[in-house]
Order: structure tokens, then sequence, then C-alpha cells
């Protein structure tokens, strides 16, 4: 499915014509929806660990170590959506072998 009939797709569900393009740049709807694209496929991929979205990645150790409470740090990926797992933990399981914060993952 592309994002041009997901999009028609959501603005059948509240009763308003489909587009043409999202290029559009005089449709308002058009417009709306390339506002909001981005931070509504964020909001739905971290929604659940969907199989078909997931990516692994190999994480470089940042230096200088934290300061604070944690032995190390790495900058996550610029595509970072949620954490599923690490190293055999996954993030629905209670944990404080990790923390989330500022673009990094501290351990």
């Amino acid at each position: 499915m592309t994002q041009l009939q997901l999009c028609n797709l959501a603005l059948g569900k509240i009763a308003q014509l489909p587009i043409t393009s999202l290029a559009s740049t005089t449709d308002a709807s058009a417009i709306a929806l390339n506002r909001e694209w981005e931070a509504a496929l964020e909001e739905f991929l971290a929604e659940a660990p969907w199989n078909w979205a997931k990516t692994r990645d190999t994480l470089t150790e940042e230096s200088p170590a934290p300061s604070f409470g944690w032995l190390s740090r790495f900058a996550l990926p610029s595509d970072f959506v949620t954490l599923i797992g690490l190293n055999e933990v996954y993030s629905d399981t209670p944990s404080d072998l990790w923390e989330i914060e500022g673009g990094y993952i501290y351990t």
C-alpha cells in the first residue's frame, strides 16, 4: 500500500474526499497530511513491535562515558523509533539495564 492510498483510507474514515497527490500545495487535505505524516507514522510504529518495521543495528560507544549513574552511552540511530530489546532483554521486561534519554541509550 502506498502512502497516498493509506492517506486516502484515513480521509475516508472521516468522510473526506480522496486526494490525487500528496505533492499538492493547494489541497488542504494534502497539506495537512504532509504536515502530520512523520509524527503519525512514528506514533503508529511505536505502538507495537511490527515485524515488517524492525531493524537491527550495532551501536558504537560514545566518549566520554557519562558522569552520572551509567557506565556507557551509545548514540541512537537517526531513524530510531522505539527499543524492542537489548542483548536478549526485551523492553516489556522490567529492567534497570538501560535508559533512553536525549538521543542516547545509557547502559
